[in-house]
């Protein structure tokens, strides 16, 4: 999976029957949403959080 085809050699795909597909915008707002929740993660260091309580074993209540 990519996105565009500019670098795909249509010409052979066709040759050995290989379906080459083009649908533009179909995951732009999941590729967004998905960019800030990273951004997010990183910046607030959530996974490590998550790993060191579960190494930890830390209860907070």
């Amino acid at each position: 999976m990519s996105v565009g085809y500019d670098h795909v050699d249509l010409s052979a795909c066709r040759k050995r029957g290989i379906p080459v597909g083009y649908t533009p915008d179909v995951s732009t707002s999941a590729t967004a949403e998905l960019t800030m929740a990273l951004l997010l993660t990183v910046s607030r260091r959530i996974q490590e959080g998550l790993m060191s309580a579960y190494i930890h074993d830390v209860c907070f209540l």
